[in-house]
């Protein structure tokens, strides 16, 4: 808890007495001992263990509530924004949620990719920090300083289920099964479950997936309505429809699939180019460090080969400079998730190619 200044006080009144009767402010505003009182979190202050899988992602790790911050005792709207570290003083904090309500619900999948961004090892059991920030909604109140809770900590086990890439040879290039990667469609995996797969885009006739670009040996095909083979005599997905945009997913695992056709996504970057900046070219708003080639099957997915990061964030852009621009909603699973966001992406040095899809948002770093 802390005294508002005088400076807080005069504009915390100009904003009360053009929102509230004059009786009103007079009988819940003390002008002269004004306070502001942070949010508290109710949860206990240590706790975890979770082990987390793919299989319990969608599970509750854990509903966080507190008591509502206050400024000397009104009800003032109030954003609150959930901060997850690794360190107890918050210095490498990420956000975990953002909400206006005295509460937020955390899965497991949220747990773990801020864990993974955070750089806590896969696989092992680490301790993480959470705690409520909050601020003064109204744009009045823009100098009052953020409250913050004091933190809790937690331990879970996150883990990197890592799948391997599946391609989608068909009518779309021919049935042209080329050992050369970017001769074929990518499937995007799912960063929660690594045997289900995705590709939102343009799709010409029946395909196949296959895990060996050139080679046959493996396959998924068509068994019947919505169920895949993996027989080299199974029927062709989508086998007699023309060209269009369709969302399609698979899993490998229980060997089901669903397709269905979806609107053209309208917006065509391929006057204004998408690439990559990040830490390592030092942000430039000029041309792109790494322009990535644009598909000649779908034009709405980009990929750039022999891409060598060093560890650090990074986000995709058109070439024209920020205007348009895909990032981590706040923590991203890597070397595949969902650019959804505006802040940067956490990226693992290597080199890689680099498949980005400006309709879904799906990005896939696979290491060469």
């Amino acid at each position: 808890m802390k005294k508002i200044s005088n400076y807080i006080i005069a504009t915390l009144s100009i904003f009360l007495l053009t929102q509230c009767s004059e009786e009103d402010v007079l009988t819940t505003l003390d002008l002269e001992n004004g306070v502001l009182e942070a949010p508290a979190l109710t949860n206990a202050s240590t706790g975890g263990g979770t082990v987390l899988s793919g299989e319990n992602a969608d599970d509750i790790f854990e509903v966080y509530r507190w008591s509502p911050a206050t400024f000397d005792g009104l009800n003032i709207a109030t954003d609150y924004t959930g901060q997850i570290a690794s360190i107890d003083d918050f210095s490498d904090a990420i956000t975990l949620f953002s909400t206006t309500l005295d509460s937020a619900v955390v899965k497991n999948s949220d747990i773990n990719a801020a864990m993974l961004s955070l750089g806590l090892p896969a696989n092992e059991e680490s301790t993480f920090y959470v705690r409520v920030v909050a601020k003064a909604h109204a744009t009045s109140l823009s100098d009052v300083d953020q409250l913050v809770s004091t933190g809790v900590s937690r331990t879970a086990t996150s883990y990197l289920a890592v799948a391997f890439p599946l391609w989608l040879v068909g009518n779309h290039n021919g049935w042209s099964n080329s050992a050369t990667t970017t001769d074929n469609l990518v499937l995007f995996p799912d960063p929660n479950n690594s045997k289900q797969y995705y590709y939102k885009g343009y799709l010409n006739g029946g395909f196949k997936a296959i895990d060996v670009p050139g080679s046959w040996a493996t396959q998924w095909g068509n068994g019947g309505a919505g169920v895949l083979s993996t027989d080299g005599g199974s029927g062709n997905i989508n086998d007699g429809i023309a060209g269009g945009y369709f969302d399609f997913s698979m899993n490998i695992e229980t060997l089901t699939y669903t397709l269905s056709a979806i609107a053209d996504p309208g917006t065509d970057y391929t006057s204004d180019p998408i690439g990559i900046t990040g830490d390592q070219w030092g942000w430039s708003d000029g041309p792109l460090p790494v322009e990535l080639t644009q598909s000649s099957i779908d034009p709405h997915l980009w990929y750039k080969t022999g891409v060598t990061l060093t560890d650090g964030g990074l986000q995709f852009r058109v070439a024209s400079g920020w205007s348009k621009q895909w990032g981590s909603t706040g923590s991203n699973s890597f070397p595949y998730d969902q650019a959804n966001g505006t802040s940067n992406l956490t990226v693992k040095a290597g080199t890689y190619t680099v498949w980005f899809h400006d309709f879904s948002n799906r990005f896939y770093f696979i290491e060469e």
